[in-house]
């Protein structure tokens, strides 16, 4: 005769961990619908309250011998169910938060990237119209730009005076300039 306080649930607990695959199909199919509501709820995906549900069902049955008898099954299976649809969101969020990271750098590496390929392309533009220049523009540009000298500096070595120094970087620094203007600006039409 069973005690007054036990229960067809509880009968069926014992059963379960008894081994007994019947009463575990019986409550599986008398459970899984619940425990998909509420997952679902927490989870807010179908397919995943899904997994969750046929997941806590199946370590229930493995589970069955070390869990406590004076234990609600349907509390204990619903605390199981609840723990890994919250386990579920944490990851998630984890995923969430890495995937955003991730992007982010990739995001941020394309734009180094980008930028190292615009600048790189600026300078083998700007490199090509200075080898089109005259040799003594040239010269005068690049011990400006590459040496850092001074206009007077440029004069003494070259032996020319200040002011045609000033002139070729006033005429060269506006030929760069519109010159560049006109390659960025209509790309398309310009040979590389």
């Amino acid at each position: 005769m069973e005690p007054p306080n036990a229960s067809p649930l509880n009968s069926l607990f014992d059963a379960i961990r008894g081994g007994d695959s019947s009463a575990f199909s019986h409550y599986y199919n008398n459970s899984f619908d619940r425990l998909v509501t509420l997952t679902k709820r927490i989870t807010k995906d179908e397919e995943e309250a899904r997994n969750i549900a046929q997941d806590t069902l199946t370590k229930l049955w493995e589970q069955r011998e070390s869990i406590d008898p004076t234990q609600s099954l349907d509390g204990f299976v619903a605390t199981m169910a609840w723990n890994s649809s919250l386990n579920y969101l944490k990851k998630q969020r984890v995923h969430s938060k890495y995937h955003s990271e991730q992007l982010y750098l990739l995001n941020e590496e394309d734009a180094s990237c980008d930028e190292r390929l615009v600048a790189r392309e600026t300078a083998h533009r700007i490199q090509k119209v200075i080898n089109e220049m005259s040799p003594q523009r040239r010269k005068v540009y690049e011990l400006s730009r590459d040496e850092n000298l001074t206009y007077n500096q440029i004069a003494e070595r070259l032996g020319i005076s200040y002011n045609a120094v000033r002139n070729y970087m006033s005429t060269t620094l506006d030929y760069l300039r519109s010159t560049l203007v006109i390659i960025f600006l209509f790309p398309v039409f310009v040979k590389k």
